[in-house]
């Protein structure tokens, strides 16, 4: 499993510090920072990352979260909101244990994205994501510092793999471009149901999503399934056109 740290818009040089410390305690090297809004912040970071220094001097800094998916077979977000209402799938969410057993048997590229330390992630930015984690902690107060949600994250999944190692026979995991075929297939059906509202179609895929990421299929499963989809795809239209002769 290749796994990058990305931190979204980060705030704080001694977050950024800190993570790249327990980056380096858990033996992860690749750390992306997403516009951050900070200028000449490598300085003061450094001073909090300890033997993590050289994460730091070789993170990766981009633009937007788009450029950090590129080549991502699995993108991780984390929340510490869950949903309000039963409707809001994007926030439905497990537990870094959770997310460790499931990373044990996975073979690719996986990105767990952090929230900026004021607001979090966005419901659009949450979007874009496989699966949502969250950390369990007192309803009085549940929002974590992001270097203690990061060595929280980081620490199940580096344990579970300790634990692990020559015990688990890895499957590999669909690419990025496999898994939105996918995913355009199942919208594109959902699309032909003329008896569904728009809402629920929308919610449909949401959802599918979601499942997708939670399952964790491997490259064999999401291409029979992509070539189910595709010919359920065709066998609509053919029974579309059909009924207009």
């Amino acid at each position: 499993m290749d796994l990058r740290v990305v931190l979204v818009e980060p705030e704080w040089p001694s977050n950024i510090g800190g993570v790249a410390r327990v980056m380096k305690n858990f033996g992860f090297n690749k750390l992306y920072l997403v516009n951050p809004k900070l200028k000449k912040w490598q300085h003061d970071a450094k001073l909090y990352a300890a033997h993590g220094v050289d994460v730091i001097d070789e993170a990766q800094i981009v633009n937007n979260i788009t450029e950090v998916l590129r080549g991502v077979n699995m993108v991780v977000g984390t929340t510490a909101k869950l949903a309000a209402r039963p409707g809001n799938v994007t926030r439905v969410a497990i537990f870094p244990s959770e997310l460790a057993t499931k990373l044990s048997s996975f073979s690719g590229v996986v990105a767990i994205i952090f929230g900026r330390e004021s607001i979090g992630l966005t419901n659009e930015e949450l979007a874009l994501c496989d699966i949502i984690v969250t950390i369990p902690a007192n309803r009085a107060y549940p929002v974590l510092n992001i270097v203690n949600a990061a060595a929280i994250v980081l620490y199940e999944i580096y344990i579970h793999n300790m634990r692990l190692i020559g015990k688990v026979s890895y499957s590999p995991a669909p690419s990025i471009d496999v898994k939105n075929r996918l995913l355009r297939y199942f919208e594109e059906i959902v699309q032909k149901l003329d008896n569904m509202p728009i809402h629920k179609k929308k919610q449909a895929v949401r959802v599918f999503r979601s499942m997708m990421g939670r399952a964790f299929i491997s490259r064999k499963e999401a291409s029979v399934l992509v070539g189910t989809l595709r010919r359920v795809n065709l066998a609509l239209n053919i029974l579309s056109r059909s009924k207009t002769t």
